[in-house]
């Protein structure tokens, strides 16, 4: 059986050149018009840009052709979304930028392809007029090496931060030297501009009112744009064959005591809020009831709490608050010590440690649960894809299990980190990471933020720690 699902990617040939804003208002204007919100998803490994999403009142995802394979990625679509209901895929990086900065391989172009998605193409005219066929063409011809299959099939462009006229004088030149339509040419406006910082842009909550932003957003697209034009772009894409099972981790039942799921106490403020939705929903369908928490306001876990879950963020910038909260670092350490299952990602591993040393040089202390300390290195530490390999037994990975993963982070630690090793794609490096802690087989943490559903068994093992945990604790 197949699917009619609508659905288009909207690309760009680097970074920088608007699509999280375009992307954003246009599921708005999209909303307006069909009447229920799209579902978005972000192509590669992003936190950001799905934040910017949600505000627009749409659920947001990731598909990833690293994380899951071609099958997996389209029976997430027809799982996913509603009958009637539009798929809007924002891209990555450049439109063929993928492994190992030389592949296409996991690029917004094999999502694409993948999916049968036509393509929207977003241009930067900043500093540019008629050499903007020449990228176009370029793009609509280009095909990697080695790929077996047709060039992406872009549906039409968007010229952004292009001024009025020039449109109005380009457009019909583009479409005759690139038989590629122009939907739209959208003005540059100061008003609507995020600013960036060293891991993108900054976060939807620090901007003023930014669901007024993303409305502005959504009326300059459809002043600007042939909404219309995308849409029936959209509609074009070939029906989606509906998988025959739903994927399930399917251990769910193993990890429930006395028909009480364990909890999962998450940390969810504005210094730790990179998170995958796709880690949350398995982690629930593998038992988990999930508690949200703060360690900047909150003085203890949740009550209920079995095992604690910190992903990444930015705890730097909050690094004085989370100092000041002595209650909750000394409950963490307690807890850590007494056995709790803990997980941490990145940022989350960032507040285990001792002692933080920040941009600004200034010291802070932190939880104490790691052996070490860290500090800022002033430049990109590790970019990119990595699988992980387990060398020992650990509170998510038996020995010789892998996981997928990424990792991108400004910071060192003096920790000892050697439980797994780091295998990057297409470049073959590797190193050690993850934290050791001979004491402590409840814990999991290091610089990697992991995307669970590429491997369940790892949900499931934390689970059924948290479970045990619980029980333990529960016993007068």
């Amino acid at each position: 059986m197949y699917k009619n699902i609508p659905r288009v990617l909207i690309a760009s040939l680097q970074s920088g050149s608007g699509k999280t804003l375009i992307t954003a208002a246009l599921a708005i204007a999209l909303k307006h018009i069909c009447k229920i919100p799209p579902r978005i998803y972000k192509c590669g490994p992003d936190y950001i840009d799905p934040m910017f999403h949600r505000k627009t009142g749409c659920t947001a995802g990731t598909m990833d052709l690293f994380f899951s394979s071609e099958q997996e990625v389209n029976d997430k679509l027809a799982n996913e979304v509603q009958n009637g209901q539009i798929a809007v895929f924002e891209g990555v990086m450049g439109l063929f930028d993928g492994i190992g900065a030389v592949t296409a391989e996991a690029s917004s172009f094999y999502i694409a392809g993948a999916t049968q998605t036509p393509v929207v193409l977003v241009v930067d005219m900043r500093g540019m007029s008629l050499s903007v066929c020449a990228l176009i063409q370029g793009a609509v011809r280009f095909v990697p090496k080695n790929f077996a299959g047709a060039p992406a099939r872009i549906a039409g462009v968007i010229l952004n931060r292009c001024p009025s006229g020039l449109a109005e004088r380009l457009a019909p030149v583009i479409e005759e030297n690139c038989a590629v339509s122009v939907f739209g040419a959208v003005p540059d406006t100061e008003e609507l501009h995020i600013p960036h910082r060293y891991l993108g842009l900054t976060l939807p909550d620090e901007q003023k009112d930014i669901r007024v932003l993303l409305e502005q957003a959504a009326h300059l697209i459809e002043t600007h744009v042939d909404i219309s034009a995308i849409l029936a772009a959209a509609c074009s894409a070939p029906p989606v064959k509906l998988p025959e099972l739903p994927r399930r981790c399917g251990t769910e039942a193993s990890v429930r005591t006395d028909c009480c799921a364990p909890t999962l106490a998450v940390a969810r403020d504005e210094a730790f809020c990179f998170y995958y939705e796709e880690n949350i929903a398995l982690l629930k369908q593998c038992g988990f009831s999930i508690a949200y928490f703060s360690p900047l306001r909150d003085t203890s876990l949740p009550d209920e709490a079995d095992a604690v879950y910190i992903g990444g963020g930015y705890p730097e910038l909050y690094a004085a608050q989370l100092e000041a909260n002595t209650p909750m670092r000394n409950t963490l350490y307690t807890q850590a010590a007494c056995g709790m299952p803990v997980f941490a990602e990145c940022g989350g591993y960032l507040y285990l440690h001792r002692n933080v040393t920040c941009q600004d040089g200034r010291s802070y202390t932190w939880c104490g649960i790691v052996d070490g300390d860290c500090m800022w290195a002033g430049r990109l530490q590790r970019f990119g894809y990595i699988t992980l390999c387990a060398k020992q037994d650990m509170l998510l990975l038996s020995k010789g299990e892998t996981i997928r993963a990424h990792e991108f982070h400004y910071f060192t630690s003096t920790a000892a980190e050697g439980s797994c090793t780091a295998h990057k794609p297409a470049v073959q490096t590797q190193w050690d990471c993850i934290y050791i802690a001979p004491a402590h087989m409840n814990l999991f943490a290091g610089f990697p933020h992991l995307y669970l559903p590429s491997h369940p068994h790892a949900a499931q093992a934390f689970a059924a720690a948290a479970a045990r945990y619980g029980k333990k604790r529960l016993l007068p």
